[in-house]
């Protein structure tokens, strides 16, 4: 961990993005306006879930083993209930879209959320299965978290900066993996957890413009929602 000591930086970034991606639901908050509990609980899990990040580096810094082990536990429930959060966030959105969007555009459009969702569980459960390799459980931990980027940035209006027209969310996790992939080169260290996510992620955008829109595609998601 010595060449990843402010890691924890990282992730207090991740969990400042929140609010400015989530502007809406926290000035709604503060105006006393009723909304969703499935989108209470998710930004409360969440937020939980960026707070055990930052916690988790720092007690190997300061050598709270025992502590960290202990956090490490509790995320094995608290993963499922956050995957949990974001299904339901998923169909909360489906079914607040369905007055604008036709349906294909809207079973099309939560192909994003849903691969974002798999990613994040998949990448935990690779770190987990590796919890005895300190330096692949991390990486591992690190690109399941850079899909958290991907809602979050997804949600930041670029458009004043003339980037409107960019899918900035997908930018944003690619260039991330690439970042600590060079980093990683740099140190001369290995970072094979980087290039599978990078690939995996790579794949995923690929996904999200070529299937989302496809029959198969609209047949699942009609399956996954239950329509």
């Amino acid at each position: 961990m010595k060449n990843y000591r402010l890691i924890a930086a990282f992730f207090v970034f991740i969990l400042l993005l929140v609010p400015i991606g989530f502007r809406r639901y926290f000035a709604a908050l503060l105006d006393g306006e009723i909304q969703s509990h499935v989108l209470h609980f998710h930004v409360i899990v969440m937020t939980i879930w960026c707070l055990m990040l930052i916690a988790q580096p720092i007690l190997i810094n300061i050598k709270q083993h025992n502590f960290h082990r202990m956090l490490g536990k509790a995320s094995y429930w608290l993963v499922p209930i956050i995957i949990l959060s974001i299904w339901l966030v998923i169909r909360h959105s489906f079914f607040r879209m369905e007055e604008h969007l036709t349906l294909e555009d809207n079973l099309a459009q939560i192909f994003f959320p849903f691969s974002q969702m798999i990613l994040f569980g998949g990448f935990y459960s690779l770190a987990i299965l590796n919890k005895t390799k300190p330096p692949v459980h991390m990486r591992y931990i690190i690109v399941s978290s850079v899909s958290l980027l991907g809602p979050t940035i997804g949600r930041i209006n670029f458009s004043s900066a003339g980037l409107g027209s960019i899918d900035m969310d997908l930018w944003v996790m690619n260039l991330t993996l690439i970042g600590f992939i060079i980093y990683d080169q740099l140190k001369k260290l290995k970072s094979q957890p980087y290039y599978i996510g990078l690939m995996t992620y790579a794949l995923m955008n690929w996904a999200y413009y070529s299937f989302s829109s496809t029959e198969l595609w609209q047949i699942a998601a009609r399956k996954l929602l239950v329509l």
